[in-house]
C-alpha cells in the first residue's frame, strides 16, 4: 500500500476530519464481503491481560473465535467447544483444563455451561462459551475483560 492511501482529509484548520483522501482505502482495508470476523479492540490487544496470558490460553480464546465466526457471530454464549475441539487446536489434552483456566481468569472467555465427558454410548456434553468482550445471543451486554 502506498502511503497516500492512509492521508486524511483535513478540515480549515488543519485537523483531520477521519475520512480517507483515497476513498479506495476503506475499502480495501474493510471486511472481506462474505466472510465471518471477531473484532479485537486496541485496547484489549495492549492490555497487561493479553500479553501475560499464555500460548495454550491465547489458543484457547481463538477455538472460540473459531467457533463464533461459524455460528455467525450470532451463538455468543451457546458455543460449544469440546476437548477435542481444543486439541485440534493444537493444545496438548494434559494442558486443556489449565488452558481454559487462564483464559477464564483473564477474562477474555466465560464458560456458560460446563460440559460432560461421555461414557460408552453416551456421547457427553461440549462445555458451552462466550467470548467476553462481545454482547450474548440473548442480547446480553459485552462483559468488560480484566484488562
Amino acid at each position: 500500500m502506498s502511503e497516500h492511501l492512509t492521508a486524511r482529509r483535513v478540515d480549515a484548520t488543519g485537523r483531520s476530519t477521519g475520512k480517507f483522501l483515497d476513498s479506495k482505502f476503506k475499502k480495501l482495508n474493510s471486511v472481506p464481503s462474505g466472510q465471518a470476523f471477531v473484532w479485537f479492540t486496541r485496547e484489549m490487544v495492549e492490555s497487561p491481560a493479553w500479553r501475560a496470558m499464555s500460548q495454550n490460553a491465547r489458543l484457547v480464546v481463538d477455538r472460540v473465535c473459531v467457533e463464533h465466526m461459524a455460528h455467525g457471530g450470532g451463538q455468543n454464549g451457546s458455543l460449544p467447544v469440546t476437548y477435542d475441539d481444543f486439541e485440534r487446536t493444537g493444545i496438548r489434552r494434559g494442558s486443556i483444563r489449565r488452558a481454559i483456566a487462564e483464559a477464564l481468569a483473564l477474562g477474555f472467555v466465560e464458560m456458560t455451561r460446563k460440559g460432560t465427558r461421555g461414557y460408552g454410548d453416551w456421547a457427553g456434553a461440549p462445555s458451552l462459551f462466550r467470548l467476553a468482550w462481545l454482547p450474548t445471543s440473548e442480547n446480553g451486554p459485552a462483559a468488560s475483560p480484566r484488562c
